[in-house]
């Protein structure tokens, strides 16, 4: 009888265990369903992330490549104007090339720091060599008289008169000395205060100067 006793607690033991295990075996299935589906959401979260991303570059590449069409665009248009303004006017395309090496030029009148940077332009790009300043006549030589004035411009087989700034003394010795075959009658009268115009009116000028002119 005792053996009996002993078997059903065992027997009542056993069954309570598996019915633990079962128990866990749920709690188990439940946890790993659960992160089965945590996983699959996580996929199809980042899977949607980099599918919207993924659009947002192919409409940024659309548009990117939209804009370089129209910059060509805006090139080719903007080389087509260059191109038919160089047609217009071929004495601008000319200055680039001009070379006026044989000139000897007297540069009267202007401000100093503009002449400067006129004749910089002219020894790099154009080949001048041979140059006198005499600038700003209202403000520097104030004291050179008529023979200095000759002595200085003498050897210019051109004369470059800067009329925004120069003194009256400088134009009326200029105009005397030429009269009177003192100094040459080669020269030119710009109206011009910006570095581009003077350089441009003098390459203009003296690329198409006869030197034989002023002998």
């Amino acid at each position: 009888m005792l053996e009996n006793q002993n078997s059903n607690e065992s027997n009542a033991s056993l069954q309570v265990l598996l019915k633990q295990a079962e128990i866990d075996l749920e709690g188990l299935d439940e946890v790993r369903k659960q992160e089965l589906m945590d996983k699959d959401n996580a996929l199809s979260s980042s899977k949607d992330f980099y599918e919207k991303y993924a659009e947002e570059l192919d409409q940024e590449i659309v548009l990117l490549k939209s804009k370089i069409q129209d910059l060509e665009c805006d090139l080719i248009s903007a080389r087509s104007d260059r191109d038919n303004f160089a047609s217009q006017h071929p004495e601008i395309a000319e200055i680039s090339l001009a070379d006026i090496s044989a000139l000897h030029i007297g540069f009267v009148g202007g401000k100093s720091r503009t002449i400067k940077e006129v004749i910089t332009r002219l020894e790099s790009k154009h080949g001048l060599v041979n140059y006198v300043v005499l600038a700003g006549g209202h403000d520097e030589n104030q004291n050179m008289n008529q023979n200095t004035f000759r002595e200085k411009l003498k050897s210019c087989n051109l004369i470059v008169l800067i009329t925004v700034c120069v003194g009256h003394p400088y134009s009326s010795m200029l105009k005397n000395l030429q009269g009177k075959g003192s100094i040459t009658k080669n020269s030119l009268y710009i109206n011009l205060r910006g570095e581009s115009g003077i350089v441009r009116e003098v390459v203009n000028h003296g690329s198409n100067l006869d030197i034989r002119d002023s002998e």
